[in-house]
């Protein structure tokens, strides 16, 4: 299977300049950045970079008689300010450390992912926990090919050092199942480093630095915000962070940068309907861009009932994962047809489809429709406008805040759209006479009466 990755060669960027000089400066911050002896990036402000460069025998002082106007110091900080400067410096998500091109300039990764080694081995007690999580005997379902796909894709771009995209992975499931124990272990797998951009992804934070830092991001049973609003907009982040390949990088008092982050999305989501409302509506735009799996409650594989038990047993998983990534990158192969432009195809669990489809706008709607209107007759027609008005009679049997819930006429046409691809045309049909969409709704089983033609 092939994988899509940008840059077509990943070495074009991401490999380091083994020429890097000593110091160069960032310009969003006006910091200044070396490598100490153990090879860590620290930074320093001008003034410490000065004592710095003092210490290390490099002159302060203007040597007049010599025709000098600068000092040797304020001659080399020129030089690093012109010759040796780069727009971002920090952590950025999947990459190695060093110097790299990007948006027409340079970046100072000054940390990367720390990788296990993979090993070849055994991983019987993550096999098992993987089972018990992710297969379903009784309604026949496996998921762990989906899951298997997903990882696979997401660790052959960090430990080769390629960009991706990768799919945003749901797991919803009982409390206590293990969902979240799972997220703990690919954070693990992908170098130990996340963030958590829930507030950012739904509009209420300004700010998104962190994320820039972390290759996995992890929405684990927050406090959600189920609004439509919300959620709409947490739609939007995800399709950017999916299928995008950059991202602007908003710091505070910082201009904004254009990034290429490596990112990965992970929520965990209790079953529960109202829990499952904090996922964005799959609809078209969305919906090969999730992957949405449902985390099975069984047993551990190991009894965790105490924290020492529950220590070993995570020290256990941490002996097997280097097995698993060597299985995962050397062994393991994903089946042709799950193959997808993301790495894998998008794959979602029925009955979490279900539940969202259930409580989605759209399917509120139908129901109101068919108590307001279907109850009285057979079909109805008229434009979205018309039907806003018909579902806020106050004789129409609703309650006063199912007619207060009804939305405006362009929201209307939008859930009328879906309860199109929903239903079809044998419920939901419309026809344009001249700039207006003009609805007919049937009663479920209704035929209408056609006319033979003559």
């Amino acid at each position: 299977m092939s994988i899509e990755t940008f840059p077509v060669d990943p070495n074009k960027e991401f490999t380091t300049d083994t020429a890097t000089p000593e110091y160069w400066y960032e310009e969003r911050r006006g910091r200044y950045w070396h490598q100490n002896r153990a090879g860590v990036w620290v930074d320093k402000s001008e003034a410490q970079l000065r004592r710095w460069l003092k210490q290390q025998g490099k002159s302060p002082v203007v040597n007049v008689k010599a025709g000098e106007t600068l000092s040797e110091i304020e001659e080399m900080l020129i030089e690093i300010e012109s010759e040796k400067r780069v727009f971002y410096a920090g952590p950025l998500a999947g990459w190695p450390s060093g110097i790299h091109e990007m948006d027409g300039g340079l970046v100072l990764v000054t940390a990367q992912p720390k990788l296990l080694d993979p090993a070849p081995g055994e991983w019987p007690v993550l096999a098992e926990l993987l089972e018990n999580l992710l297969v379903d005997e009784e309604s026949q379902v496996d998921q762990r090919p989906q899951f298997y796909g997903w990882l696979k894709h997401t660790l052959e771009s960090l430990y080769n050092a390629w960009w991706s995209r990768g799919l945003c992975m749901v797991l919803a499931g009982d409390p206590e199942c293990g969902k979240s124990l799972l997220v703990d272990v690919v954070k693990v797998l992908m170098g130990g480093r996340c963030a958590k951009p829930y507030r950012y992804m739904i509009g209420q934070d300004g700010f998104n630095e962190e994320m820039f830092e972390a290759p996995l991001l992890i929405i684990d049973d927050e406090n959600a915000d189920t609004g439509i609003k919300a959620r709409r907009h947490f739609s939007a982040e995800i399709k950017q962070i999916v299928a995008n390949s950059t991202g602007r990088c908003r710091g505070m008092h910082q201009k904004a940068k254009t990034l290429q982050p490596l990112w990965r999305i992970m929520v965990c989501v209790n079953m529960e309907p109202d829990n499952l409302l904090v996922l964005p509506p799959v609809d078209d735009d969305i919906a090969d861009k999730l992957m949405l799996l449902k985390a099975y409650k069984r047993p551990m594989p190991m009894s965790v009932r105490t924290q020492a038990e529950q220590r070993v047993f995570w020290e256990r998983l941490e002996l097997e994962m280097p097995s698993f990534v060597y299985w995962l990158l050397n062994d393991h192969q994903i089946d042709e047809d799950l193959g997808g432009r993301f790495g894998i195809k998008a794959w979602h669990h029925p009955e979490i489809l279900r539940v969202l489809d259930e409580m989605s706008p759209f399917m509120r709607l139908h129901q109101l429709i068919e108590q307001a209107i279907l109850g009285k007759q057979a079909c109805w027609s008229g434009t979205p406008t018309e039907l806003e008005q018909e579902l806020k009679r106050e004789d129409n049997g609703l309650a006063k805040d199912e007619r207060g819930w009804v939305p405006q006429p362009a929201w209307l046409g939008r859930h009328l759209e879906r309860l199109y691809r929903r239903f079809g045309a044998s419920r939901y049909d419309q026809v344009r006479r001249g700039d207006k969409r003009v609805w007919t709704i049937f009663r479920e089983g209704y035929v209408p009466e056609r006319k033979d033609e003559e």
